[in-house]
């Protein structure tokens, strides 16, 4: 299936870079390891076909940021997935091994780089990007190319490639670390469902996140198609941000199934939003996670802090249910794993806005995590803990 219709940016760049992209193809045709690191920017700068046929034609494998998520289709056999803090095994695994970074709209931040020292140690780094401030900024680029991103992707033809190893090396990484969805218990396990939410959708599924562990699951769990697809805050961290960025959404693409997955936490600092759903009829659906918690911090407070816990218990909140159906908002509760398909189809199929309000596990964790300070290969993952 193709893409949904998204407008693309009309925007032009400035400059030659012909010089620059000659060296990026010498270093391409030299890689034996090369790695697309794909970050928001690339969807900005209307980049996103372009950097699909690059990667098409080169079979260049790719990781992306949280913004960049989609910008590469989530289910691309030669995507690995996200990188940084909450980033895949095989995504942190191979910036870690490449020896050639192309990093596509990307600033290198923390979040992504984890110890910048350590990062992406053995690479050589080609760096589009439109705002040649951030060229250099924290690594250094061998190449830099800051003239229009589409028109210098387009640009690029390596005539000497040898990285079948290299290819068939991650991949093999890719299926043996995914992630699995089999867990014990009868409860609502948030990755399963947010997975297969984001597939019942299809092409047509718009996330708006808020802040939290249920962001991370969005972003290692769901399936986008393009980067306007998955609208996150990002490094900013608004708590609130996902109701309205899904009124914006919905309003933008009224035939789109957009949803705002939001937490007990976040849907409290803007949840008088309901109302504006209800008085313009606008249909948006929305996954509410409930752990009873600040999530996040709770698992920090465990994994950092000795587990001690402060500010972090919402067991309190009122009933989510009849909040929504206060507003005058179909609303319904999911408590069992054996539900999950029949709310799924109940929340998609809703003419109006909807509320599914899905009680899970409040000690479950993210995984993996790279712990502050410590290099994406040092991330830590359930089965190591005590």
């Amino acid at each position: 299936m193709s893409p949904p219709a998204f407008p693309t940016p009309n925007w032009d760049g400035e400059g030659d870079d012909s010089a620059a992209l000659a060296r990026a193809e010498t270093l391409i045709a030299e890689a034996e390891r090369p790695l697309l690191y794909i970050g928001g920017g690339a969807g900005l700068a209307g980049a996103t076909s372009a950097l699909r046929a690059f990667a098409r034609r080169t079979g260049i494998p790719s990781v992306a940021t949280l913004k960049g998520l989609g910008t590469v289709p989530t289910d691309d056999p030669h995507f690995l997935g996200m990188l940084g803090m909450h980033g895949s095994r095989a995504a942190n695994m191979a910036v870690q091994e490449c020896d050639l970074l192309i990093a596509v709209g990307a600033r290198f931040d923390d979040r992504a780089t984890g110890k910048l020292a350590g990062f992406a140690p053995h690479a050589r780094v080609i760096h589009f990007d439109a705002d040649a401030s951030e060229i250099g900024k924290l690594r250094a680029a061998d190449v830099a190319i800051t003239s229009d991103m589409a028109r210098a992707l387009n640009a690029l033809h390596p005539t000497r490639m040898n990285i079948a190893e290299w290819t068939a090396r991650v991949r093999a990484a890719k299926a043996k670390f995914g992630f699995r969805y089999d867990a014990p218990g009868h409860g609502v396990y948030a990755p399963a469902m947010l997975k297969a939410l984001s597939e019942a959708a299809g092409d047509d599924f718009v996330a708006s996140c808020d802040v939290g562990q249920h962001q991370m699951w969005a972003a290692q769990h769901c399936r986008f198609a393009d980067p306007r697809a998955h609208l996150t805050s990002g490094g900013l961290g608004a708590m609130g941000y996902g109701i309205p960025a899904g009124i914006g959404a919905k309003l933008a693409r009224p035939e789109a199934q957009v949803v705002a997955i939001t937490g007990d936490g976040s849907i409290m600092m803007n949840i008088q939003e309901l109302a504006t759903l209800k008085r313009y009829g606008i249909a948006l659906k929305i996954l509410l996670l409930d752990n009873s918690s600040l999530g996040l911090v709770r698992q920090w407070q465990e994994l950092f802090y000795d587990r001690n816990y402060s500010e972090i218990d919402l067991s309190d909140n009122p009933d989510f249910v009849e909040v929504a159906k206060a507003f005058g908002i179909e609303a319904f509760r999911v408590t069992r794993r054996d539900e999950q398909d029949g709310a799924i189809a109940r929340l998609l199929a809703a003419e109006g806005p909807c509320l599914a309000h899905v009680v899970i596990d409040p000690k479950e964790n993210v995984w993996p995590l790279v712990p502050p300070g410590k290099a994406n290969h040092e991330m830590i993952h359930e089965e190591n803990m005590p």
